[in-house]
């Protein structure tokens, strides 16, 4: 999705990434390590988890919003 997306260059996603104060507390240690690894964690949960954190449920909608803008 983020490449197909270009989501790395999202300045919605790229903002959530530096607003986001704990990343490793509200999504996981490995999604510190860069913001490709902060999408697709939260891209991950919101798939696999029946209940998403916040923070997955936020970049998610955003990734459905890119890809029905881009795929509509």
């Amino acid at each position: 999705m983020d490449t197909l997306l270009n989501l790395r260059q999202d300045r919605e996603l790229i903002a959530l990434h530096q607003a986001t104060a704990n990343i490793k507390e509200e999504l996981s240690e490995y999604a510190q390590s860069n913001i490709a690894e902060f999408i697709a964690e939260a891209w991950a949960e919101y798939r696999n988890n029946p209940s998403p954190r916040p923070i997955a449920q936020s970049i998610a909608e955003l990734i459905r919003q890119r890809y029905a803008a881009k795929f509509a």
